[in-house]
C-alpha cells in the first residue's frame, strides 16, 4: 500500500527503481508471439478430429454418475428370410416408431440422460467440453490506482489518485476462464484500504486512508460456432474525496468500458486453450483536485490494450486448474491541466503508466455435485494465485504554477512494483444455470507496494 511517509517516494525512489526497458521486454515479445501463432496455426480439437469408433468397453461420464457400456457384438449376416404372406387388409400395422431389435443383437441399455447435466450455455454442441463446461470462472483480486500525487508548499502533501471510478484498466482473469460463453453477470468488490493520503509525510501519524466498493456489470456472448465470444463489462463506484492538509481530491463514479475478445483455439475432453486481446476505453470519469489556489485536473484519455492467453484444464470430475498470462500497454498518456485564480492556465504534462505483467493461477475441487438437484447442484472450493509486475520505468510529471512556490508531482511515485495477492472462496451452482461465489483476497507482502489491505468479492453469473 502506498504510504506517502515513506521516504521512498521521492523521485529519488523512482529514480533508484528503473531499469532498462528493453531487459524487460522480452516477456511482452514471447508472449505477443504465442498469440499470434497460436491465432492462426493451432487447429480446433473438437471441431477437426476424426472419431473412430472401435468394439472397446467404454465408460459414459455424466458428472458423478458412470455407467458403464458394454461394447457392441459385431452383428452376424442374416440368413434370407422367408417369403411372407401379404397382410390381411385389416391387420393393425405397428405403430410409427416401433421396431424390433435385429435377430441375434441383444438389447442395449438406454444411456444416461444428458439433459440433466448443467452446461451452463456453454459450446452446447460438444458433448465433451460437459465437465469444461461447468468448471468455475477465476475470482480474481485486481485494484489499481492512477498512481499518487505529491504536492509541496510548506509542508508535503501526498495522495493516491482514484481515476475512473474504481475500475481503471483491467484484467481479464476476474470472473472468466478459458472458454467462450453466454452469460450476463454481477461483481461487487469491497477494498478495505485501498487509497491513502497524508497531510503531512515527514511528521509521521499523519496518514489516513480510504475504502472503495465498486460495483460490475457485463455480458458475454459467443458467436460463429460458438469459438469466439465478445464480453462487454464497466464498473461504477461510489465518488471518492479526500481532504487533506489544504489538497482536496475527487475521483468521479464511473469507471471505463472494457471489451473483451476471446478466442478458442483447443478444445478437448479434458482441456482447453483460449487466446484474445482486450481494450480498455476511457470512457470513465476523470480526478480533480485543488491546493492552495491552483486546480488541476488529470484527464482519463489513455487506452489500454491487453493480449493474453489462458488454459483450463478438468483432469476428472473434482478436481480443476486453470490460469492468465496477460499484458497491459498503455497506447497513450493522461494529461494533467491546472487553473488558477491569478495565473492563466496551463499543464503540467501528460502522465504515461507503465507496462504491466498479470500472471494468474486457479485450483479447486468439488466439494459435492448433484445434477439431479432442484436447488444447488455444486459446491466448490478455490485457490488462486495473483502476481502483478511492471515491465516499465515509472513516468512522473512534475511542475510549478508560474512564479508560486508551490510545485507538483504526478506519476507512480514507487517506482518498479511487485504485487502477489492469495484469492480463497466458495463457489456454489443454482437451479444448473446460475452461479454465486464469495471470496476474501489477502496480499502477501505487507509493504508500500500493496494495492490494499483485504478484498471482498462477491460475483453472480447468470448463464443462457
Amino acid at each position: 500500500m502506498y504510504s506517502p511517509c515513506d521516504s521512498r517516494t521521492s523521485v529519488g525512489r523512482v529514480a533508484s527503481d528503473r531499469f532498462a526497458l528493453s531487459a524487460a521486454f522480452w516477456p511482452a515479445a514471447i508472449l505477443l508471439s504465442l498469440i499470434v501463432v497460436a491465432a492462426f496455426s493451432l487447429p480446433i480439437a473438437a471441431q477437426d478430429a476424426e472419431i473412430s469408433i472401435e468394439p472397446v468397453a467404454t465408460s459414459v461420464v455424466v458428472e458423478d454418475i458412470f455407467v458403464a457400456q458394454p461394447p457392441k457384438p459385431k452383428a452376424k449376416p442374416a440368413a434370407p428370410a422367408p417369403a411372407k404372406k401379404a397382410p390381411a387388409a385389416d391387420a393393425k400395422k405397428p405403430p410409427r416408431g416401433a421396431s424390433e431389435p435385429p435377430a441375434g443383437i441383444p438389447p442395449q441399455p438406454e444411456p444416461p440422460r444428458t439433459d440433466l447435466v448443467p452446461d451452463l450455455g456453454l459450446l452446447a454442441f460438444r458433448t465433451p467440453s460437459l465437465r469444461l463446461a461447468s468448471v468455475p470462472n477465476m475470482l480474481g483480486d485486481f485494484f489499481n490506482q492512477a498512481g499518487q500525487i505529491q504536492a509541496t508548499d510548506n509542508l508535503t502533501t501526498a495522495s493516491d489518485l482514484a481515476l475512473a471510478g474504481g475500475g481503471y484498466r483491467l484484467k481479464v482473469a476476474e470472473n472468466n476462464k478459458a472458454l467462450p460463453m453466454n452469460r450476463c453477470y454481477f461483481m461487487y468488490n469491497h477494498f478495505h484500504n485501498a487509497l491513502e493520503a497524508d497531510t503531512n509525510i515527514a511528521a509521521p501519524g499523519s496518514e489516513f486512508s480510504s475504502h472503495v466498493d465498486r460495483y460490475t456489470i457485463g455480458l458475454e456472448r459467443t458467436f460463429r460456432d460458438d469459438l469466439w465470444s465478445v464480453d462487454l463489462r464497466i464498473p461504477f463506484a461510489a465518488s471518492q474525496q479526500f481532504n487533506s492538509g489544504g489538497l482536496a481530491i475527487e475521483g468521479g463514479s464511473v469507471g471505463n468500458l472494457q471489451v473483451t475478445l476471446k478466442r478458442l483455439l483447443a478444445l478437448g475432453d479434458y482441456g482447453a486453450v483460449a487466446a484474445g486481446l482486450a481494450i480498455d476505453a476511457p470512457t470513465g470519469s476523470d480526478v480533480t483536485g485543488q491546493f492552495t489556489t491552483t486546480s488541476f485536473t488529470m484527464h482519463n484519455q489513455a487506452v489500454h490494450l491487453a493480449p493474453y492467453i489462458g488454459f483450463l484444464r478438468a483432469a476428472d470430475d473434482r478436481l480443476f486448474c486453470q490460469g492468465f498470462l496477460q499484458l497491459d500497454v498503455p497506447m497513450n498518456g493522461n494529461q494533467v491541466d491546472y487553473t488558477d485564480t491569478v495565473f492563466p492556465p496551463g499543464t503540467f504534462g501528460t502522465f504515461t503508466e507503465q507496462t504491466l505483467l498479470y500472471a494468474d493461477i486457479s485450483a479447486g475441487y468439488w466439494l459435492c455435485r448433484n445434477p439431479y438437484a432442484n436447488v444447488i447442484t455444486g459446491l466448490a472450493s478455490i485457490l488462486e494465485f495473483h502476481y502483478t509486475t511492471t515491465l516499465s520505468d515509472a513516468d512522473v510529471v512534475a511542475g510549478s504554477v508560474a512564479t508560486l512556490p508551490q510545485t507538483y508531482q504526478f506519476g507512480n511515485l514507487l517506482g518498479h512494483v511487485d504485487v502477489t495477492n492469495v484469492t480463497v472462496g466458495l463457489h456454489s451452482e443454482w437451479f444448473g444455470n446460475t452461479t454465486l461465489r464469495v471470496a476474501g483476497v489477502f496480499p502477501l507482502h505487507n509493504n508500500i507496494e500493496r494495492p490494499f489491505d483485504a478484498e471482498v468479492v462477491v460475483s453472480l453469473n447468470l448463464y443462457h
